[in-house]
């Protein structure tokens, strides 16, 4: 990709793990990307899915850590929301935050090239891969479900940055206490 240099950007996909998968199955976007030359290549996020689940391994110089379990048999979204301004991703995996981490710590502010690669993996499908641009000022929802009234699940946006972040950037909504809402 070239052009990809600023901006609120989503990258996503489809995935299909089958319930027989073996090995392991990599899903990989770089912010710095020149064919042919490995010291040249620098990567933000690298997803790794096997033994059932998908672990997110950061990148270059970034530590990764969220692991989830893997659905196999079925379609699965895939969503990477990157702000480059603000040099930060959050990586969604069938609705759930997998992992949120810098875009980058030693390469490019932009979005060069994704890279689908097996390492010694039986088949993995990805489909539908698209890379978006969010609208500035455009609202970021999640699902949040929960004891709640009606309608179940109820989109929130939370327009309140926390301390120390730009009010451009992504606020997410890990976990609902008990109780009355509303």
């Amino acid at each position: 990709y070239r052009g990809f240099t600023g901006g609120l950007w989503r990258y996503s996909t489809k995935t299909f793990m089958p319930v027989d998968h073996t090995g392991q199955s990599f899903f990989i976007l770089l912010n710095t990307y020149n064919h042919g030359a490995a010291a040249t290549k620098n990567w933000s996020t690298q997803l790794t899915f096997e033994n059932g689940q998908v672990t997110s391994g950061g990148g270059t110089g970034i530590t990764g850590g969220g692991v989830l379990p893997a659905v196999q048999g079925d379609w699965v979204d895939l969503e990477v929301e990157i702000d480059l301004e603000a040099n930060i991703q959050v990586i969604k995996y069938d609705g759930q935050i997998l992992d949120q981490t810098v875009w980058q710590a030693s390469g490019l502010n932009e979005i060069q090239a994704v890279d689908l690669y097996s390492n010694n993996g039986s088949p993995f499908y990805f489909d539908d891969m698209v890379l978006e641009e969010i609208p500035v000022g455009g609202a970021r929802t999640a699902p949040v479900t929960g004891t709640c009234p009606e309608p179940d699940p109820v989109e929130v946006t939370i327009s309140n940055p926390l301390d120390g972040m730009n009010p451009d950037e992504m606020v997410t909504v890990t976990e609902l206490a008990e109780g009355p809402f509303g």
